[in-house]
């Protein structure tokens, strides 16, 4: 039990100095050598693996960014998707985040060269929006100024737009926003 117990403390610390090298210096290479120190050892800890295998999909698709291979767009994307799985504290769920809306904006830049359709640009404010409105971020401002952005994209789709304006008036209501704009903002959403 002892043993068991040294075994986890060393994996949680190697978890936390992986997580270290991404938040601080977004360097993928160090984190997963972190994580793989540790594995042969304890290959049966799930957040170890779940851990492992999240880096290591951050780092090929950090690679392909640097060789500009592809999609670029897409791998920022799915980095961003994939810091979500190195979450286990509130802290952590504010830092990574925010970390990952910056890799969605990235995503929304690289997007804004190539040809892909409103549908995907107005997703990918949303990916914004909804790390700005976790409730450890609470920047709720931002998160409806990409709601807004979103919803101008998702014209004609009334269905997305009502999601998109529920989002909005969520964090307005969060904000303590005014009574006159929640109204007004309300009969937009009804008038869909």
């Amino acid at each position: 039990k002892i043993l068991k117990n040294k075994d986890q403390n060393f994996v949680e610390i190697a978890q936390l100095k992986a997580k270290g090298f991404i938040l601080a210096k977004k360097n993928f290479n160090d984190a997963e050598t972190c994580l793989r120190d540790v594995y042969d050892e304890n290959s049966g800890n799930k957040s170890l693996v779940s851990h492992l295998k999240a880096v290591i999909k951050m780092r090929e698709m950090n690679e392909k960014i640097l060789r500009n291979d592809g999609l670029v767009f897409k791998a920022y994307e799915t980095i961003g998707d994939l810091l979500s799985m190195l979450i286990q504290t509130n802290w952590e769920k504010k830092n990574f985040n925010l970390l990952s809306a910056q890799y969605y904006r990235n995503s929304l830049k690289a997007m804004e060269k190539t040809s892909v359709r409103n549908s995907q640009l107005a997703s990918m404010h949303s990916s914004i929006a909804l790390c700005y409105e976790n409730e450890f971020v609470k920047k709720y401002d931002e998160a409806v100024e990409e709601y807004r952005k979103a919803f101008d994209l998702e014209e004609g789709n009334h269905q997305e737009q009502a999601k998109t304006m529920s989002r909005i008036i969520n964090c307005l209501d969060y904000m303590k926003t005014d009574k006159e704009a929640m109204i007004q903002n309300y009969q937009q959403f009804v008038d869909l």
